[in-house]
């Protein structure tokens, strides 16, 4: 089997897409509240020093 035919199955695979997704978008949130939590601690740096 080569790539393609890999990738081919893959994108037939709902509960393998399924999956895969959910892992994305639980990194996304993990990714952006870290995001949030380092904008959130510049804001206090930053009134700190005003």
């Amino acid at each position: 089997m080569n790539n393609s035919d890999s990738k081919d199955t893959l994108l037939n695979d709902s509960a393998a897409l399924q999956s895969m997704y959910a892992e994305f978008a639980q990194e996304d949130r993990q990714l952006a509240e870290v995001g949030l939590e380092h904008y959130a601690r510049m804001l206090e740096e930053e009134e700190t020093r005003s």
